[in-house]
């Protein structure tokens, strides 16, 4: 029996211990955390320059407590991407932080490009990319950085075009394989190919970059039997099928249901695009 007693004091003492360092540790990470919050870089430069300290630990040791107080228990790099914090970015990595670090299957430029309408992610990018973040890697669902990059709404916005743009050239420009471009053209990306995905998205920069530049067919059809054309018509972005009839986009394709992107355009009552496409049906017809 005090055998027994000694070997449960002996567990409660060791677990107690395992507990402090433990907590010891992980309070200088969500110190850190706090600091990226508050956009406070002399405590970020002081915390993460620290001897011993590993840059690359998340604020919590359980998950559970993070998701009880409903805080992200994330690693100080990929948390300062999630707030879009380019300086703090930058600190980090100065100090350590690894660039590659996969987190529920997700490496820091890949939480960068899922916020892509902030304003310093491509900024972000460049320094990740520029001390070696892998711009090849995939997620398990075989999602690459590409594909996060055109996702969420398809409001124009030039700035946020334009940002989109500058980080998918210097992608395609880094991972400049065939093989790499070839799968942009497959039908792996939803229903159709990364010229689809550009059209749904509006942006119309890099729908004309896939078709000058990487010979993309403008009028290749998706899975649905719908031409870029016509996803342009039926999203109502008027800046992607202003760009696709300048690259001589077939204004006469019908998809299953015999609609064409006249039909569709139509159907939202979106003057603007059915005048665009009524004038190009005139000017082809004579």
């Amino acid at each position: 029996m005090k055998k027994k007693w000694i070997i449960i004091f002996s567990l409660l003492i060791f677990i107690i211990l395992f507990l402090t360092i433990n907590v010891t540790k992980y309070s200088s990470t969500k110190k850190l955390i706090k600091a990226i919050d508050n956009k406070d870089y002399e405590t970020i430069e002081s915390i993460s320059k620290k001897r011993n300290f590993n840059i690359n630990r998340r604020p919590y040791f359980i998950k559970f407590f993070a998701t009880a107080t409903e805080q992200w228990n994330l690693p100080p790099l990929h948390y300062a991407c999630v707030r879009d914090d380019l300086k703090a970015v930058e600190i980090l990595i100065k100090y350590g932080a690894d660039v590659n670090l996969t987190i529920d299957d997700y490496s820091p430029i890949l939480y960068c490009v899922r916020g892509s309408d902030a304003s310093n992610y491509d900024k972000i990018i460049d320094v990740l990319i520029n001390n070696g973040a892998n711009v090849s890697y995939k997620t398990k669902n075989n999602l690459s950085v590409l594909d996060f990059l055109l996702s969420g709404g398809s409001d124009y916005n030039e700035t946020y075009v334009n940002s989109q743009f500058e980080v998918f050239k210097k992608i395609i420009e880094i991972d400049n394989t065939l093989a790499y471009k070839e799968l942009l053209r497959k039908e792996s990306i939803g229903s159709g190919n990364y010229l689809h995905r550009a059209v749904y998205f509006n942006n119309d920069k890099i729908v004309d970059y896939l078709i000058n530049k990487l010979n993309f067919n403008v009028d290749e059809i998706n899975l649905n039997n719908e031409t870029s054309l016509m996803i342009a018509a039926k999203e109502n972005n008027i800046e992607t099928v202003k760009c696709l009839l300048n690259n001589n986009a077939n204004v006469t394709l019908k998809n299953n249901d015999q609609k064409t992107a006249l039909d569709f355009a139509r159907d939202n009552g979106n003057f603007e695009i059915v005048e665009l496409l009524e004038n190009m049906n005139i000017s082809n017809s004579k």
